[in-house]
């Protein structure tokens, strides 16, 4: 533990850190003819207006530009350069303090009750500069702040904003249709809203504003709430269906998306995406009575008759590095409210959309089978991501099929919804703008057909049968996601999010029958084309994935990448993500591609999609868009600021002296590497991480699996016999916590891991002194930033 530098008790309590007074309790000794030195640095007056500077039109702007997500004045991001203490918060901040002020003596000097306690006790004498009170004052850590940003740059040097129609898209990416069918609920992402439209007619009826990037809704049995999940205010509105309104909103784990409400309408469940959790809310108290683990990234859910509630997860759980994945639909009993089977889904990943039978015959999910360990520049093979559905069978077992087809894929397969005749599935493809209709019989009896062997290996993979079952492909508009049915059959609705209408199906004849406008701008600006470009296919060869496919929401797929065709398995590099990523060059894991241009220009058409790269309008509209993704709230951070355990864990980070008192050098400090408001010096590191498979060693590679003797996964090699270890671009921490896996090619499924399985060495920080306790609050900090 450190405080100032020095360490503490492990166990310390509130009082064993100062607090900060603010710049008006310093000046009483540090101006004129006080007592205490005058700045050397004179008045700062842009100092001082930092804070108030961010309520300003352009900070609004640099903000949108590099998805803060929120207001600047409360964004850690931009407090952390604009006003002292932020990271700390209002619980280490004494009734003097004034954030207002902007950035002030202790952010130069750290937090100073300490030192002013120290100097009114010595009776108006000069009290010593000690570190273990106060910190001295250090050109360097300006750095942290006056550093080259990019989204500044954009605003205040070339004048961009974003334009009215880019504040007005809706973005519709779910429904909900009532009992009768005469309404239809249309969850609007941009649009902050749900939007109610007349089936009949086509016409917009009201658009009821929400929480924040609503993602999903769901109907009461009886028709008169409608709740709906926000994916970044982290709660639930419940909308009077009768008068249109938000009556409540119930909060709820991080990143909600699917919701559902069991048939008898007492229990609706949440799946919390960002933290792999479902809770459970009653619906007439409204409190959330119970919180379940779900997989790894819960995304959708449907229930069956026999009160089993099926749900699918986006990225597959933790598996033994360099071997294949497994991804996992969650079964349970909702009426014992416990989770009652967890299916494993082989080599696939993704799973988005779910629907079930009505018949209890089956359930029906979306999935895409990733091929992370063989070289993507292998992808004219079709070895690279293949799209298709999961068949789950009330037994357990679980049996998976594809839509693509050998010459033409079925990217993104984003949802699916089952007929109320059982007859016909429609499952929409985000990465080709169509939709594909499914013979239900016909694909049960292809999988029924086969030996369990063909079922296991050979129809999982097979790219030619996807004509025995799919009955119609057609295109319906900019990036299809939700679909429902009418409850007659007849029609199905489609949300396509990136024209902002909805595609009405005709079913008996196969077509598009209208298509319903649901508001927003008729105008393409560039940042609707870059968002079209990221969800599109048509970039890859045989249309096989989108941007999308690796990075949903902008963030991550949970795997590591074979990127380069050195062998099967060699370098292969962990998935990072794109939230909040423009301040954060330079990008790729070496560090050697310095913009986002760059990174996505003509490498990715070499390494990635083997077709000619986006133009040169193309890439610009792209990155514009990869940009704004915007970071979600970090759940591990209160309002008040940093626990105890937090703050604790924050002395260990900026630590520079050992548990004994050596001195710590700064390349083996957590802060020389992960510094400014990101948390990364945007500099390359050689932290020692280097394993067998990122370089050709000449030793077996089956003995380099000899953890004893080579280090894990031959961390020990590279240091013992000289060879020189590679340097890795030092990542951001923001919202680290929903990242995994971690390092440079996700070796370590959990932050834990990093130095419990990785730092052998300690060239990762010097942590072969710190304490268990130590280590806990180290990551508790690390979770919070």
């Amino acid at each position: 533990m450190a405080l100032c530098g020095r360490a503490v008790d492990a166990h310390a309590d509130d009082d064993s850190f100062p607090l900060y007074v603010g710049k008006n309790v310093c000046l009483e000794c540090h101006s004129g003819a006080a007592i205490g030195a005058a700045c050397v640095l004179g008045p700062m007056p842009k100092h001082a207006e930092a804070f108030s500077a961010l309520s300003t039109p352009p900070a609004a702007e640099i903000a949108a530009i590099s998805g803060v997500g929120g207001a600047p004045q409360r964004s850690l991001v931009c407090l952390d350069c604009h006003a002292t203490g932020a990271e700390e918060g209002p619980r280490w901040q004494a009734k003097t303090f004034e954030i207002g002020d902007g950035v002030q003596c202790e952010a130069c000097h750290g937090a100073g009750s300490f030192h002013v306690d120290a100097s009114r006790t010595r009776a108006g004498a000069t009290p010593p500069v000690d570190d273990t009170v106060i910190r001295r004052g250090n050109r360097e850590i300006c750095v942290n702040c006056h550093v080259e940003k990019a989204s500044h740059r954009e605003v205040l040097e070339m004048g961009f904003t974003l334009s009215e129609a880019d504040h007005a898209y809706k973005t519709p990416v779910n429904l909900a249709v009532s009992a009768t069918g005469a309404r239809l609920f249309v969850v609007c992402a941009h649009g902050d809203s749900v939007v109610v439209v007349d089936t009949a007619s086509g016409r917009v009826l009201d658009e009821i504003i929400v929480g924040s990037r609503p993602h999903d809704a769901a109907l009461s049995p009886d028709g008169n709430s409608l709740y709906v999940t926000n994916r970044m205010s982290f709660d639930v509105s419940v909308i009077d269906v009768a008068t249109g309104t938000v009556v409540r909103r119930i909060p709820v784990n991080s990143e909600p998306h699917g919701i559902i409400v069991e048939p008898q309408g007492r229990t609706i469940f949440v799946l919390n995406t960002g933290q792999d959790t479902i809770s459970l809310i009653d619906s007439k108290t409204a409190a959330v009575t119970r919180r379940l683990n779900a997989g790894a990234g819960p995304w959708s859910a449907c229930m069956t008759g026999g009160g089993l509630l099926y749900l699918t997860n986006v990225r597959p759980g933790p598996a033994k590095f360099r071997e294949p994945t497994t991804s996992e639909i969650t079964v349970i009993d909702t009426a014992k409210g416990i989770v009652s089977d967890r299916l494993a889904v082989p080599d696939a990943n993704m799973l988005q959309g779910i629907a079930a039978l009505p018949t209890g015959e089956a359930v029906l999910f979306t999935l895409q089978r990733t091929k992370n360990l063989v070289p993507t520049t292998r992808l004219t093979q079709g070895w690279t991501i293949t799209n298709g559905l999961g068949v789950a069978w009330p037994g357990g077992r679980v049996d998976q099929v594809l839509l693509d087809e050998p010459a033409d894929y079925f990217p993104d397969p984003m949802d699916v919804a089952v007929s109320p005749d059982g007859r016909i599935a429609i499952v929409t493809s985000g990465g080709s703008d169509k939709i594909a209709l499914v013979d239900v019989p016909k694909l049960l009896e292809t999988l029924t057909s086969k030996s369990d062997a063909d079922r296991a290996e050979v129809l999982p993979n097979h790219l030619g049968t996807s004509n025995e079952y799919v009955v119609e492909r057609i295109s319906v508009g900019a990036n299809p996601r939700g679909v429902e049915f009418s409850p007659d059959g007849r029609f199905a609705y489609v949300a396509c999010a990136l024209d902002d209408s909805i595609a009405v199906i005709d079913v008996a004849s196969r077509a598009v029958a209208r298509r319903i406008r649901i508001g927003g701008p008729d105008e393409t600006t560039e940042l609707r084309r870059g968002e079209r470009l990221f969800h599109s296919a048509t970039i890859t060869f045989g249309r096989q994935f989108s941007c999308h496919s690796c990075h949903p929401d902008g963030h991550i797929n949970g795997l590591a990448m074979d990127i380069e065709a050195d062998g099967i398995g060699m370098n292969p590099v962990d998935n990072r993500t794109l939230r909040g990523i423009l301040d954060t060059a330079p990008f790729k894991w070496e560090g050697t591609n310095p913009s986002l241009r760059r990174q996505c220009g003509a490498r990715l058409a070499v390494f990635f999609t083997r077709l000619a790269p986006y133009t040169e309008d193309e890439l610009t509209a792209l990155v514009r868009y990869m940009c704004t993704i915007e970071q979600p709230p970090n759940p591990y951070r209160s309002a008040d600021g940093l626990t105890l355990q937090q703050r604790r864990g924050k002395a260990v980070f900026e630590r520079t002296t050992l548990n004994h008192g050596a001195p710590l050098a700064p390349e083996q400090r957590c802060d020389h590497c992960h510094s400014g408001a990101y948390k990364t010096a945007r500099i390359s590191s050689a932290v020692a991480s280097t394993m067998w498979f990122d370089a050709q060693v000449d030793v077996d590679p089956a003995d380099m699996f000899d953890a004893n003797e080579f280090g894990e996964l031959g961390t020990y090699y590279f240091v013992d016999v000289g060879v020189g270890v590679s340097e890795f671009d030092v990542p951001h921490l923001r919202n680290i916590y929903a990242s995994p896996p971690y390092l440079h090619n996700g070796a370590a499924r959990t932050l834990e891991e990093i130095w419990t399985r990785f730092n052998m060495v300690n060239r990762h920080g010097m942590t072969f002194d710190v304490t268990r306790q130590q280590f806990n609050d180290l990551i508790a900090y690390l979770k919070a930033l």
